[in-house]
């Protein structure tokens, strides 16, 4: 006989049941998303927020210091930026500057929020743990399937 759990006016096989479901806030999340989707929602943000559209090319070359490079046209003139993207406990390097040539350069680091301080350069450009939080939050539509399913999942 199987072990059943009551859930209102149904019954759940404890198989089914999950054994544990954390709250999900920002930190857990970042703790639970897969580096290459925590990427690819980096990525999408910067296209749908930010303006900027991500060169295909680019992506998932195996650099260290940049995972993705991206251009906007403002007034007139072309734009580039470079993006580096730090999953659960990898921290950004100290004294990270941007690269010759390279008009913005991004940072997201998932451990925590980036301290700009200990970065070079007026061209560095944090983007903010709790910025990705709200904006996956208000388009998960846009997100990764199990990055939607872990957000919609914890939400019941």
């Amino acid at each position: 006989a199987a072990a059943f759990h009551e859930t209102g006016n149904e019954s759940v096989p404890a198989c089914y049941r999950p054994k544990y479901i954390p709250e999900v806030n920002d930190e857990t999340f970042m703790r639970h998303i897969p580096f290459d989707e925590l990427e690819d929602i980096v990525g999408l943000y910067m296209q749908h927020k930010l303006g900027w559209v991500i060169i295909p090319s680019t992506c998932k070359r195996g650099t260290a210091s940049t995972e993705f490079e991206a251009c906007k046209v403002v007034k007139g003139i072309a734009k580039k930026a470079h993006v580096q993207v730090k999953s659960r406990n990898t921290q950004l390097e100290n004294q990270l500057d941007a690269p010759p040539g390279v008009d913005e350069f991004f940072l997201f680091q998932a451990a925590d929020e980036i301290d700009i301080a200990k970065f070079s350069g007026e061209r560095m450009r944090p983007i903010s743990r709790k910025d990705i939080w709200r904006w996956v939050h208000e388009n998960l539509p846009l997100v990764p399937h199990a990055t939607r399913r872990l957000v919609t999942l914890a939400a019941k």
